[in-house]
């Protein structure tokens, strides 16, 4: 039984060495990759060809785009110049609602008061 105990550890030692050396080695290789086309690729020459057939409409896309960015702003900006008006009178809405219901509070408590001296 006491051989078992002094040799199990050294052997455990080296087998752990081994498998980690193993595991470092393979795991550490890089895998293959492919790219696969399903069509055929086209030449650059019939490329370039489509790019200029289809300039002019590439072009009236991107004049498009262009402006609905320019409206999209400019209705920002309107929209901003509209609401800010009534965000300030919100605003004084919002104070005067709060001064309102201090007032009364206040003239609760003091209709309070007069029914007490009243009993």
């Amino acid at each position: 039984m006491k051989d078992f105990e002094t040799w199990f550890a050294p052997i455990a030692l080296i087998a752990s060495t081994i498998a980690a050396v193993v595991t470092i080695f393979y795991g550490n290789r890089s895998q293959k990759r492919e790219v696969t086309f399903t069509g055929t690729p086209v030449d650059k020459k019939d490329f370039e060809q489509h790019q200029r057939d289809n300039k002019d409409e590439h072009d009236k896309i991107c004049a498009r785009l262009e402006a609905l960015a320019s409206e999209s702003k400019s209705d920002c900006s309107q929209l901003h110049f509209r609401i800010n008006p009534i965000e300030g009178e919100i605003c004084a809405l919002r104070e005067a609602s709060e001064t309102n219901t201090t007032r009364l509070v206040q003239m609760d408590g003091k209709i309070d008061r007069l029914i007490e001296r009243i009993k």
